[in-house]
């Protein structure tokens, strides 16, 4: 990525989302992610940002006030992809926006990343704790919302991958199996 994308202050828009079939907001193990519990994580990880950009980046982040209800069910996006779950997510927190001043505070297009938590997902498409598109914007958060998985992730944002993909001791330090797209915890 360039300069652009990783230096500098980024905003951040964290959309908490439940299920009908599971209610009661998304959850770290069997503790539920209050909105104050996401803002606290939020500001460790905008620490940790800072702390090892050597000041050459900051984070501003909002939690969306509410818990958002999916118009699908757990199960439905269990058997789907996460980028139906996002979609869903990224919906409903324009509604959400729009239904509520419309003043692009809580308008996903007007961030620079999103995060989607949620309570746990497992199966098909779902082995992930963490899962993020590299060097652009998306975050999945699937029952782990917490500083190293967040920081992890958003890493991979800014256009990191695996250390495990480098070979220090080669000829090219840098040969290996790129990851393309997506990379995941």
């Amino acid at each position: 990525p360039s300069p652009g994308w990783t230096l500098g202050a980024k905003r951040i828009l964290v959309v908490q989302v439940d299920f009908a079939d599971d209610p009661g907001g998304p959850r770290d193990g069997s503790v539920v992610v209050t909105r104050n519990a996401a803002a606290s994580v939020m500001g460790n990880v905008a620490q940790f940002f800072v702390d090892n950009s050597q000041n050459q980046t900051t984070i501003q982040s909002a939690v969306l006030p509410a818990v958002l209800r999916l118009p699908g069910l757990k199960t439905d996006y269990a058997n789907s992809t996460p980028d139906a779950l996002r979609a869903d997510a990224l919906s409903a927190a324009q509604a959400y926006d729009q239904a509520n001043g419309n003043t692009g505070v809580y308008n996903p297009a007007n961030y620079d990343f999103d995060i989607i938590n949620f309570g746990p997902i497992t199966g098909g498409a779902w082995q992930f704790t963490g899962l993020s598109v590299i060097g652009g914007k998306g975050m999945w958060i699937n029952g782990r919302f917490d500083l190293r998985t967040v920081a992890h992730e958003l890493g991979h944002n800014y256009g990191l991958q695996h250390a495990n993909r480098l070979d220090p001791a080669g000829t090219d330090p840098t040969v290996g199996t790129p990851e393309i797209g997506r990379a995941h915890v």
